[in-house]
């Protein structure tokens, strides 16, 4: 749901609601809620990493900044539950970040979000 004149919004908002790879994520068959997975506090406000099981047995991994800084958030394959080499997709900007066989830093802006789909990496 909606809450402004449709007629009103910049490409920036169009592009935001009718975003293929984040409806998908809505979308999901399985409806399997999130399950947070990290979590950090400190003076300036806290990160938080949740993970959801998409169907298939994929998975999605949200990335919070709730503080007034910039700060680099951690995904680790054990929290994705994934083993060896994988990759990781930006789902905001429909960018694929490489390749990790350990953990994915990712710079968050202040009370920003991150929204990563990670996959075994292609050979």
């Amino acid at each position: 749901m909606l809450g402004g004149n449709l007629p009103d919004n910049t490409d920036w908002d169009l592009a935001l609601i009718t975003n293929d790879e984040v409806l998908s994520i809505d979308q999901d068959a399985l409806a399997k809620p999130a399950t947070r997975v990290s979590q950090q506090a400190g003076p300036d406000g806290r990160t938080e990493v949740w993970v959801r099981e998409l169907t298939n047995g994929r998975r999605v991994a949200g990335l919070y900044n709730r503080s007034e800084t910039v700060e680099d958030l951690m995904l680790d394959r054990g929290q994705a539950k994934l083993s060896g080499k994988w990759m990781a997709r930006d789902l905001w900007r429909h960018k694929d970040l490489g390749a990790s066989d350990a953990k994915l830093a990712l710079s968050v802006p202040p009370h920003g979000a991150a929204l990563l789909k990670p996959a075994p990496a292609r050979n």
